[in-house]
């Protein structure tokens, strides 16, 4: 292909560097998109109340979405007006909206917790869900959050989109795949090639996560959902031209579902230019801060908190009285006030607009994943800045550090806890570990190196 090619990108992330491990990796996928081609892209990320990086905007030919930028008149236009009885009888009269929005807010609990009527009215809800999402015409619960915003932009700007001969749709994230496949469907010419970006296996996260849940109402709920997501995953994959993974775990993963899919590996990366070691941080630091960064409405960040604090905490102590546990990313504070309302002993940084001073302050840096998928953009950061990490296995995985050369893995919370203290104790250790991870990261996670890589594989599969 001689010209430029246009691409439509879809996504449900705001494309925001610095920001979330989604928005991060958003940010420089749109980048390299727009450097191939002429790039539309079709961003969901206002229904969870973001905003899109006009650095990336300033890229594109087109962004719609991202900026609540919907008419009122439009907006009242498709309002869902509807009880719940109403949207279990006849839910093709909301579009699905009504129905999203209700399986979401009844989705986890037990009867004793919601109430027998609002029990019921869930099953109800899930039976017809599963029921519909088998015939193709609904999105896997976890999708649901962004249905809403795809119906509203959809309707809006259903023509423009018409207008336009795509050559390439490229699905930032398979949770946008449920919009990218009714695009296919409404799109007057079918785009000849098709990329999906996917950052986990998120069936492989749903089952992890329901293992570790207690209450069976919600386990059950998980296990659907991962039922849902292994469909959804299987079909994005074997119909996508390429699908880039975050790791070689993730790809042997993907071939699973969908053996006959075109798979790449591109791993998460970190903005050495912009995440970078402070010169003699370690003995400038007064505090011994143990830092946890991340997005708390991703489940497993949230429950790592709670385990660190409830678990591993405690054992540091035992040995080091003065230690300081902070969390600090989207709304930390949510899960914050959770913990310290149990009695646990948590600090946070809420919604913090750079995190590179709570890396600052940061004696360590741990990772108390028990569960998730792809790979850590949080690690790499850490790494980048010169703080000493500590993380579970599943924490690290798909990055390659070594144990005792780049960071310290601890999988049980003694083990955990002991690495803590080890390195808390060693101020000569701490530097070495540090200096060789912040050397490893710099020759190979570097997204200025990952995004070259994603252009040399995406202007193959043009030429191919």
């Amino acid at each position: 292909m001689k010209r430029r090619p246009k691409i439509l990108l879809v996504t449900i992330h705001a494309c925001r560097m610095p920001g979330s491990g989604g928005n991060v990796r958003s940010h420089f996928f749109a980048r390299t998109a727009a450097e191939i081609g002429d790039l539309t892209i079709l961003s969901l990320c206002s229904a969870t109340r973001q905003t899109f990086d006009p650095f990336i905007q300033s890229l594109c030919k087109k962004v719609i979405g991202g900026n609540s930028e919907i008419s009122e008149a439009t907006h009242s236009r498709i309002r869902q007006r509807a009880s719940g009885l109403g949207v279990l009888i006849t839910p093709w009269k909301e579009n699905w909206s009504a129905l999203a929005a209700n399986c979401l807010q009844h989705c986890n609990g037990s009867s004793a917790h919601l109430g027998l009527k609002k029990w019921i009215f869930r099953q109800l809800l899930e039976i017809e869900q599963r029921f519909f999402f088998r015939l193709g015409v609904i999105a896997p619960m976890p999708c649901m959050t962004w249905h809403r915003e795809y119906q509203k932009l959809i309707q809006q700007y259903h023509f423009e989109l018409n207008q336009e001969a795509f050559d390439i749709l490229w699905v930032e994230d398979v949770y946008s795949w449920p919009y990218a496949r009714d695009l296919l469907t409404k799109l007057s010419t079918t785009p000849q090639k098709l990329i999906c970006n996917t950052y986990n296996i998120e069936s492989q996260v749903a089952a992890r996560t329901a293992a570790l849940i207690h209450d069976a109402s919600a386990r059950n709920a998980l296990k659907r959902d991962r039922n849902q997501l292994e469909s959804m995953e299987s079909d994005a994959y074997a119909r996508s031209s390429l699908t880039i993974a975050c790791s070689e775990e993730d790809r042997r993963n993907g071939i699973e579902l969908a053996p006959r899919g075109n798979f790449s590996v591109i791993g998460n990366g970190v903005d050495t230019s912009y995440f970078k070691a402070i010169t003699n941080q370690q003995t400038d630091r007064k505090k011994l801060v143990l830092l946890f960064t991340g997005t708390f409405t991703y489940g497993p960040n949230p429950q790592a908190a709670r385990y660190f604090a409830t678990e591993i905490l405690p054992l540091i102590r035992q040995q080091i009285s003065d230690v300081t546990f902070m969390i600090a990313g989207s709304r930390a504070a949510e899960t914050c006030n959770q913990l310290t309302a149990i009695g646990l002993d948590i600090n946070c940084v809420s919604d913090p607009v750079d995190m590179r001073p709570c890396f600052s302050t940061a004696s360590l840096f741990v990772v108390p994943i028990q569960t998730g998928g792809g790979t850590r953009l949080k690690i790499l950061e850490a790494m980048a800045m010169g703080v000493p990490v500590v993380s579970t296995s599943i924490g690290a995985e798909g990055l390659g550090a070594q144990h005792g050369t780049h960071l310290f893995i601890g999988d049980s919370a003694e083990e955990f806890a002991q690495r803590c203290v080890e390195l808390l104790r060693d101020g000569v250790l701490q530097q070495r570990l540090a200096r060789n991870a912040l050397d490893w990261v710099r020759e190979k996670y570097d997204w200025k190196r990952l995004c070259q890589q994603t252009k040399t594989e995406v202007e193959s599969l043009i030429d191919a």
